[in-house]
C-alpha cells in the first residue's frame, strides 16, 4: 500500500477510532476488586493469544491497541492507587520506579504509532535517457580509517551501474594522508581535503559541497560498500517526487556485531540495528519521517541548500539534518532494500562508544531543536522524531527496573503501595500483552526479551552522557568508531562489565538477605511472604537479563583479517596438472574463499593454482594458494593482486546486485524459545565463571598443545637451518652504542629505521607526514639532535613557504624554503629532550608551500619537498632509569612495545 492509501484508511476510520477511544476511557478508569481484575486480566491475555494467531495487519493493529489499553489501565491504577509512601527513602525509590514505568508507557504508545503500519516502498527506475539522468556526487568521508577498508568502498563506488559521465566519486580525507591522495589518483577518484577538522564529519561533507556540483549527493561511510545497483534503484524517486530531499537505505552489516559474535550459542540472532532498519524506518516512512542515518543514502543538493548544508551543532549530524529538511517542507523516503553492506563494531567497548555518541547526539537535538516545538512538522512527524530521541533516555529507567526489588529485599521499603496479588493481577496482563504485541510489530527483527538485554548492556555506560547532555547540550565531540580490528585471543572484558557484575552481586545479596530475614528473623522484620515472592521473582528475572549482558563481555578471538561471507556461487578450479573442475563456493571474502567439489570429484592430494568466479557477463580468474584441502572441500587465499584484479574482486564479492538480499524474511521466534536461548547463554556463562565448562577447557588444552608443538618445531628448524652470525656482517638494526657507566648510551635512528621505506615526498600547499616512534618506559632522553637531508622546489615563494618540524605537537624548528638552498641541504637542529615522552612519540614533517600569491593549483608540480630516509636521523643520548624488583611490570623490561629495536626472542 502507498503512503496516501494508508492515511485515507485511517481517516475513513475516524468514527470507529472515536468510539474506540471512548470505550477505552471507560475500560481504563473503572476500578475493580482483585477477583474482577483477575477476570479482566485473563480475558485480556486470552484475547492476546487469539489475536496473536492472526496474520493480518489489522489483527496486528487490534493486538497493539489491546496492549496499549491494558498498559494504560495499569498505569492509571499505579497513578491513582499505589503512590503512597511511609518514608522519604520510600518516596524517592517509589517515584523513581513510577517515572520509569511512565517512560516505558510513553515509548510503548509512540512505538505503536510509529510501527503500526510499515510502508514497504519499492524501487523506481530512472526516467528518460541515461544522458538525462540526474548528476550524482558520491562522497566517501574518512578520517583515521585504514586504506585497506577505504579502498574496497572506493572501488565499489567507482563500479556502480550508472552513466560514467553522470556521477563522480570523491574521497573526503580529513586525515590529509599522502597515501590516500596517491590511491585516489591511481584509480581515477576525486580527492578532497581541507586545512582543519572543524565540525568533524558534517564539516567534511559541507566542505566537499563547495567543491562539487552534482544535483544529488550519495554518501557512504568508508566501510559501507555499495552494490552496483545502488544509484539505479534510488535516483528514480527524486525524478518522481520533486519535493523529495532524501532516500535512505538500510545499514546492513556483513560482519557480526559484538552480541552476535560473542554469543555463539544463539543461532541466527538478529543484529541490534535490524529493528530500526526494519519496522521502525518503514513505519517512519508512512508518516514522512524517515531519518537520515549518515551513510547509504542519497540527498538532493537543492534541499541541503535550504538548510545551509549538513547540521553540525550536534554529534549526530545525520538525524539533525533530516529534521531540518523536514522543517523546511522537504519529504524523506526509506527504501528497505539492502544496497550496501558495512563492518559492524568488532568489540563491545567500541560498540558502547558508538552508542554513547548516538545517545549524546539525540539528547542534544532534544534540547536544542526539540521536535515538539518549532514550525514545519506534522503531529505524526513530531511523535516519530520524539520517540527516537526519547529512546536513548532508557539508561535510568532500565537501571530502575533491574534494581527496584532491592528496595524491599534489602531496605524493607514497599515502593508499590498494594498487595502482591493485586500487583500481579494488574501487571500480568500488561506485561504479557506488551510482549506479544511488541513481537508482532517488530516481526523477526527483534526477539522477545532481547530488547531488555541490549538496553542492559548499554545502560550503565550511557547514564552519564545522557544526563550530562540534558543539562549541557553543547558539550561532547564527534568520535570515529574503529572498524576492522583483530583480536588475538579470547578474553573477558572486565572493565566494561564491571558495573553489571556489581549489580549482579547486589541482586544476589538482596535475594539472600530477604530470604534470611523471612526465614530466620521474621519476628524482627515485617516481611510478607507474597511480597517477598513477588520481589524475588522480579530479582531473578533481573539476574537472567544481567547475566546475558555480562556474557557479551567475553570477547571471542578474531584473527581472520577478512570477513568470510556465506554465499553459493558457481566457480571453476584450475589444477597444477592441467585439469579443470566446476565447483561451488561455500564462502567468499576479499582474502580468499572456500569451495566444495561436485559429487564424484576428489580434491585430496591436488594443487589448485587458479579459481574463476562469475562477474556479471564476464569471468574473473585469480591466482590462489591452497591452505586446507580435503576430499570435497578446499580453502584458498588469493595471492597478491594488482589494482585491476582487486577492483574486479570487489565487484564479484560485494558489488553483485543480489549480494546482501536475504533469501526469505527472518521468521519471528516465540517468547518461550527466546527465553530459552537467554537461559542457555546464562548457563554457559555460569559454567565458565565456576570453571565447570569441561568441553571448552578441553578444546583450549588441545589448542595450547598444538601451539606448543608448532613453536617447538619452529625452534628446531631454526636451530638447524639458520647460519651462525658472522662478525663482519653489516648491522641491519638501528645503531646503538654500548651502554656507558650510569646507564647512558647513544642511539642513532634513521628514518628508514623508523619504518619509512623510501624517500619522503611532500606535495601540495600543505603536505605532511607523521612518523611514529617509541621510547622505553624505563629510559629518558637527556640530549637530542635531528638531522634532515632536505631538498625543495626552487619555484616556492620564500616569504610564504616553510618546512615545519613538530615533535609531539610542539614546533621544533621552522625552515624558510629559499631558492638558494633548494638544491639540497643537510640541516642539524637541537631538540629539547623534554619533548620526548615514555611510550608513543610522533615526529611530524610539514610542508607549507606556495608558488604564487594569487589563486593556485593545490596539485601544481612546483609544490614539493623531499626528505631522505637514509641520511635523515635522530641522534639521542638516552639514560636508563633504575627499576625496583616489581613483577607487576612484566614483561618489561625484557620486552617493551615502545622499543624501536626488532624483538629478539630466543627459543628454549
Amino acid at each position: 500500500m502507498t503512503r496516501g492509501s494508508v492515511r485515507k484508511a485511517f481517516r475513513a476510520d475516524t468514527l470507529g477510532i472515536t468510539v474506540a477511544a471512548l470505550l477505552t476511557l471507560v475500560v481504563v478508569t473503572v476500578p475493580l476488586d482483585m477477583k474482577s481484575q483477575w477476570i479482566f486480566a485473563s480475558v485480556s491475555i486470552l484475547g492476546a493469544i487469539v489475536l496473536g494467531r492472526s496474520k493480518s495487519r489489522r489483527g496486528t493493529l487490534v493486538l497493539a491497541l489491546l496492549s496499549l489499553v491494558v498498559s494504560t489501565r495499569y498505569l492509571f491504577w499505579r497513578t491513582t492507587a499505589t503512590l503512597e509512601f511511609e518514608s522519604a527513602l520510600g518516596t524517592l525509590l517509589g517515584m523513581g520506579l513510577y517515572l520509569a514505568e511512565l517512560y516505558a508507557w510513553v515509548i510503548l504508545a509512540l512505538g505503536v504509532l510509529q510501527t503500526a503500519w510499515p510502508l514497504d516502498r519499492q524501487s523506481v527506475e530512472p526516467e528518460g535517457e541515461p544522458h538525462e539522468w540526474p548528476t550524482v556526487d558520491v562522497y566517501i568521508p574518512t578520517y583515521n580509517e585504514s586504506l585497506e577498508i577505504v579502498r574496497t568502498t572506493v572501488l565499489a563506488a567507482l563500479d556502480m551501474d550508472y552513466p560514467r559521465d553522470r556521477y563522480h566519486v570523491y574521497l573526503l580525507d580529513d586525515g590529509r594522508r599522502p597515501e590516500f591522495r596517491a590511491f585516489a589518483r591511481s584509480v581515477g577518484c576525486g580527492y578532497i581535503t581541507r586545512a582543519d577538522n572543524n565540525h568533524a564529519k558534517a564539516g567534511n561533507l559541507n566542505a566537499a559541497m563547495s567543491n562539487t556540483e552534482g544535483s544529488l549527493i550519495a554518501i557512504f561511510d568508508c566501510d559501507h560498500v555499495p552494490t552496483r545497483a545502488f544509484l539505479q534503484m534510488t535516483v528514480g524517486w527524486f525524478q518522481r517526487d520533486k519535493k523529495l530531499a532524501l532516500v535512505q537505505t538500510p545499514h546492513h552489516f556483513y560482519s557480526p556485531d559484538p552480541v552476535q559474535r560473542n554469543l555463539g550459542s544463539v543461532r541466527d540472532l538478529p543484529g541490534e540495528g535490524d529493528l530500526f532498519y526494519g519496522a521502525v524506518q518503514r513505519g517512519n516512512d508512512l508518516w514522512d519521517a524517515a531519518f537520515f542515518c549518515g551513510s547509504c543514502a542519497i540527498i538532493r543538493r537543492a534541499a541541503l541548500a535550504d538548510t545551509n548544508g549538513f547540521a553540525f551543532e550536534t554529534v549526530t549530524e545525520d538525524a539533525h539534518t533530516a529534521l531540518r529538511l523536514q522543517r523546511m517542507g522537504w519529504s524523506t523516503a526509506y527504501l528497505g532494500i539492502r544496497l550496501s553492506a558495512g563492518l559492524a563494531t568488532e568489540r563491545l567497548v567500541l560498540h558502547i562508544g558508538q552508542r554513547i555518541r548516538w545517545a549524546r547526539g539525540m539528547t542534544q537535538i532534544l534540547r536544542i531543536d526539540n521536535p515538539l516545538f518549532g514550525r514545519g512538522l506534522s503531529l505524526q512527524q513530531r511523535f516519530c522524531y520524539l520517540n527516537a530521541m526519547l529512546h536513548f533516555q532508557f539508561p535510568l529507567p532500565r537501571i530502575a527496573f533491574l534494581t527496584s526489588p532491592l528496595a524491599y529485599l534489602i531496605l524493607g521499603e514497599n515502593i508499590i503501595h498494594a498487595s502482591a496479588g493485586m500487583i500481579f493481577a494488574y501487571a500480568a496482563a500488561h506485561l504479557y500483552c506488551a510482549q506479544v504485541s511488541g513481537g508482532r510489530l517488530q516481526g523477526g527483527d527483534r526477539r522477545p526479551f532481547w530488547g531488555e538485554v541490549y538496553e542492559t548492556i548499554l545502560a550503565f555506560h550511557l547514564v552519564r552522557p545522557t544526563v550530562v547532555t540534558l543539562f549541557r547540550p553543547h558539550g561532547g565531540k564527534f568520535n570515529v568508531t574503529d572498524k576492522g580490528s583483530l583480536l588475538d585471543k579470547t578474553h573477558f572484558d572486565t572493565a566494561t562489565a564491571r558495573p553489571h557484575l556489581i549489580c549482579i552481586g547486589l541482586v544476589l545479596f538482596g535475594i539472600a538477605f530477604g530470604c534470611v530475614k523471612y526465614f530466620f528473623f521474621a519476628h524482627l522484620f515485617n516481611i510478607q511472604g507474597d511480597t517477598l515472592v513477588l520481589n524475588t521473582v522480579w530479582a531473578v528475572f533481573s539476574l537472567v537479563i544481567l547475566l546475558a549482558a555480562v556474557s557479551v563481555a567475553r570477547e571471542t578471538r578474531q584473527v581472520r583479517e577478512y570477513i568470510r561471507i556465506p554465499v553459493q556461487l558457481p566457480a571453476t578450479l584450475y589444477f597444477s596438472d592441467g585439469h579443470v573442475v566446476d565447483a561451488e563456493t561455500i564462502d567468499l571474502s576479499m582474502g580468499g574463499l572456500a569451495i566444495t567439489a561436485p559429487p564424484g570429484v576428489t580434491l585430496a592430494d591436488r594443487e589448485v593454482t587458479h579459481v574463476a568466479l562469475p562477474m556479471g557477463d564476464e569471468v574473473l580468474t585469480l591466482p590462489v594458494e591452497t591452505q586446507l584441502i580435503d576430499k570435497t572441500l578446499v580453502t584458498m587465499r588469493f595471492l597478491e593482486l594488482d589494482m585491476l584484479q582487486l577492483r574486479q574482486l570487489v565487484r564479484a564479492v560485494m558489488g553483485r546486485n543480489d549480494a546482501w538480499e536475504p533469501e526469505a524474511p527472518r521468521r519471528p521466534v516465540s517468547t518461550l524459545r527466546s527465553l530459552h536461548d537467554i537461559l542457555v547463554v546464562d548457563l554457559v556463562t555460569l559454567k565458565r565463571l565456576l570453571g565447570l565448562n569441561r568441553a571448552e577447557r578441553h578444546r583450549e588444552r588441545i589448542r595450547l598443545k598444538a601451539v606448543t608443538a608448532s613453536l617447538a618445531a619452529a625452534a628446531l628448524v631454526m636451530s638447524v637451518s639458520l647460519p651462525q652470525p658472522v662478525a663482519a656482517q653489516a648491522p641491519t638494526v638501528p645503531v646503538s652504542a654500548p651502554e656507558a657507566p650510569g646507564g647512558i648510551r647513544q642511539e642513532r635512528l634513521t628514518l628508514r629505521d623508523l619504518r619509512i621505506g623510501s624517500a619522503i615526498r611532500l606535495a601540495g600547499t600543505r603536505g605532511e607526514i607523521a612518523i611514529p616512534f617509541g621510547l622505553r618506559s624505563n629510559e629518558v632522553v637527556t640530549a637530542a639532535n635531528l638531522t634532515l637531508a632536505l631538498a625543495w622546489s626552487p619555484a616556492l615563494l620564500p616569504d610564504l613557504s616553510q618546512f615545519v618540524v613538530i615533535l609531539n605537537g610542539e614546533v621544533v624548528r621552522t625552515v624558510r624554503l629559499t631558492p638558494d638552498g633548494a638544491g639540497g641541504q643537510q640541516l642539524t637542529m637541537a631538540v629539547n629532550p623534554a619533548l620526548f615522552l615514555p611510550g608513543d612519540n610522533q615526529l611530524n614533517l610539514r610542508l607549507i608551500g606556495h608558488y604564487t600569491r594569487d589563486c593556485e593549483d593545490p596539485f601544481h608540480s612546483s609544490l614539493w619537498a623531499n626528505v631522505s630516509n637514509t641520511r635523515s636521523a635522530l641522534d639521542l643520548t638516552i639514560q636508563r632509569l633504575p627499576l625496583g624488583p616489581d613483577l607487576a611490570r612484566l614483561p618489561s623490561p625484557f620486552f617493551d612495545r615502545a622499543d624501536n629495536l626488532p624483538l629478539n626472542l630466543p627459543f628454549v
